[in-house]
């Protein structure tokens, strides 16, 4: 039977060591497309949901820009702006 009795040097250490692999890299991942993206849950109408992605469709743009442009344009008013 073989018995050792230290490992060499260069294994002594491996699990003090830090990987180098995964993790988070400066500039790794996907580019966000607003600065600060929150997500809101809403409950609407079948109806109200099926007319919202018909003028989504016919303006070319998807459901959520739909609703941005419309909030946007809520805010704008109520501030009192024009556009």
């Amino acid at each position: 039977m073989l018995v050792v009795s230290s490992w060499p040097c260069e294994y002594s250490d491996v699990a003090a060591r830090k990987s180098k692999r995964g993790g988070a890299r400066p500039g790794a991942g996907r580019p966000a497309i607003l600065e600060e993206r929150r997500s809101v849950t809403l409950h609407i109408e079948a109806a109200q949901r099926e007319r919202l992605g018909q003028i989504a469709e016919a303006r070319g743009v998807s459901v959520s820009d739909l609703i941005r442009q419309a909030i946007d344009a809520f805010l704008r008013r109520s501030r009192g702006e024009k556009r």
